[in-house]
């Protein structure tokens, strides 16, 4: 069964065992996508992109991974889908994911950013 290129979520473990017995913490995230335009300081021309988006958070305490899917797509859907990125942030894939951790809060540890295309590109941080 192929998972809709919109909505992927998975849960990983709260904690697995690594070398010598030491815990390594893990965490879960969803990932979702959005289309946007952007100019930028690179283009001359306005074009657009299939933004991905993958958001984490610590595995432990667990979270309901439908909840924190749900909010990733009210959020992308309500702050970039169909717009221009220009007036709603730096229109890198450092600002979008920039923007989106103010959005999602001090529960998420991590955000990915990328688009495909001539350029393949992206960006992780690390909160």
């Amino acid at each position: 069964m192929s998972q809709s290129p919109k909505a992927l979520v998975h849960s990983g473990f709260a904690s697995i065992p690594g070398e010598g017995g030491a815990s390594v913490s893990a965490l879960d995230f969803t990932e979702s996508s959005f289309d946007a335009a952007h100019k930028g300081e690179y283009a001359e021309q306005v074009h657009g992109h299939t933004w991905f988006v993958r958001v984490f958070w610590p595995a432990h305490p667990p979270k309901d991974a439908r909840f924190m899917h749900a909010r990733l797509r009210q959020y992308l859907e309500a702050a970039f889908d169909h717009r221009m990125l220009d007036d709603v942030c730096e229109p890198t894939n450092y600002g979008v994911a920039k923007a989106i951790a103010q959005l999602m809060g001090d529960d998420i540890k991590r955000i990915d950013v990328w688009r495909k295309g001539a350029v393949p590109c992206g960006t992780t941080i690390t909160l």
